[in-house]
């Protein structure tokens, strides 16, 4: 079976700990690598955004919430 997509859910905050933020810049990364779709939320802040950054704007899925929508939502 081949992985196609993948869903990630992040918090909104990366909080006090860099390791949380290094594991999803390098879980981008091996995304892209594997050129395997990004499902998430479209948001560009914190945790969501070190993704979305670390994909590079690649094969990315974004779905939006009407009440979510935002200039902070790409």
């Amino acid at each position: 079976m081949t992985l196609n997509s993948i869903a990630v859910y992040c918090g909104s905050s990366a909080g006090n700990t860099p390791s949380f933020s290094e594991s999803v810049q390098t879980l981008g990364k091996l995304i892209a690598e594997q050129i395997i779709k990004l499902v998430y939320g479209g948001g560009h802040v914190s945790l969501m955004g070190e993704i979305a950054d670390a994909i590079g704007g690649l094969l990315m899925l974004i779905f939006f919430s009407g009440s979510a929508r935002n200039d902070r939502v790409v």
